[in-house]
């Protein structure tokens, strides 16, 4: 819900930010697990995958879902980002903490190369 003005202004942002030249170890792409990938998400993916940008997806609010709708969107995720290229598809609840053991694995392994 943010105008088209101000998401151009970020895409330009990140723009410059990934194409800067710097050490990027490790990209965190968040997405929410309740919904299906936005547009947005996908061009990020797409743009960390042919820049060979190493990254991760967490896969947040999954504590909002019940068992089964998790079990079916944490399925429609991982099938739609298979061929992404991410090194890790996380699930993650800031309110319990699952999946932050993993996330720090992820970027403890990305900063050890």
């Amino acid at each position: 819900k943010v105008p088209q003005s101000e998401k151009r202004r970020w895409a330009d942002l990140m723009e410059s930010y990934f194409s800067s030249g710097r050490d990027l170890r490790l990209v965190v792409q968040l997405i929410d697990m309740r919904h299906d990938m936005s547009a947005q998400d996908a061009q990020m993916i797409d743009y960390m995958q042919q820049s060979k940008i190493p990254f991760i997806v967490v896969l947040t609010k999954c504590d909002k879902l019940n068992v089964t709708n998790r079990a079916q969107m944490l399925s429609q995720h991982t099938d739609a980002l298979k061929e992404s290229g991410a090194l890790a598809i996380i699930a993650f609840s800031a309110i319990n903490g699952e999946g932050t053991a993993e996330i720090r694995d992820a970027i403890e392994k990305a900063v050890e190369s």
